[in-house]
């Protein structure tokens, strides 16, 4: 911290529980958005000195909504407005909530991980061409990407009690299926998906997957986007010789 908020720091410190009640008070009826900034923020867990006992099954529970995300995505487009340049301060917004993202993988909480990483993506796919300048969006996708793909690496070493349930991991799958076409089309580095989900998906997703491409390829075909065949060809391949 900068000096200045080092000894701003010091002043909260000074306060009793009413007065800085008081002044989160001020500040929301002075900034409300700043309120879906908080409700992500309390969902955090704790860390160092105050860090508590994980309850079991907390892995898998969703704690946070998505909108409490696609609100922040949306406040630090609508902020960074359109002077040159403002990518970038788009990015350096997302990235800082893609780190909040990261706090929850760190603590096992893998539910509201992939809710950050799995909305940040969503939010910017749509609108990818539009805001992008200078591949600074394509670097938050690449943080997306691995962010989600630590997820589903993780659900293999943990107790069943812990792992995403089915509904959660079909999420996680769409997310990657939609990552990986769009890195595709814009020629991003996205070989890591199908190789991951390979290895790591069950049989029955294996499936649903298989059914996926084959739905993307007869698409491609009929609207002629040969472009993407080979790199569904190599998806399928892959899938199926696990």
């Amino acid at each position: 911290m900068s000096q200045e908020n080092d000894q701003l720091w010091e002043h909260l410190q000074e306060k009793s529980r009413e007065e800085l009640l008081g002044l989160l008070e001020c500040i929301l009826q002075k900034q409300p958005e700043i309120g879906s900034l908080l409700k992500l923020l309390l969902e955090l867990p704790l860390t160092s000195g105050a860090q508590i006992e994980q309850k079991a099954g907390m892995g898998r529970v969703r704690t946070l909504e998505p909108a409490t995300i696609q609100t922040q995505v949306q406040a630090a487009c609508a902020q960074a407005g359109r002077a040159w340049g403002y990518s970038l301060f788009i990015a350096e917004d997302l990235y800082r909530l893609l780190a909040l993202g990261d706090r929850f993988a760190e603590e096992g909480q893998w539910a509201n991980a992939q809710v950050v990483y799995a909305t940040v993506a969503e939010e910017i796919l749509p609108s990818y061409e539009e805001l992008e300048e200078e591949d600074h969006l394509a670097g938050v996708l690449t943080n997306c990407t691995g962010g989600l793909l630590s997820c589903l690496e993780a659900q293999k070493e943990l107790p069943v009690e812990e792992q995403l349930e089915e509904a959660a991991r079909q999420a996680l799958l769409a997310s990657f299926f939609a990552l990986w076409k769009h890195g595709c089309a814009y020629g991003l580095e996205v070989d890591e998906i199908p190789q991951t989900l390979a290895q790591y998906v069950t049989r029955d997703e294996q499936a649903l997957l298989v059914q996926w491409v084959q739905q993307e390829k007869a698409l491609g075909e009929a609207t002629g986007r040969a472009w993407l065949n080979d790199h569904l060809a190599h998806f399928l391949t892959l899938l199926t010789a696990q």
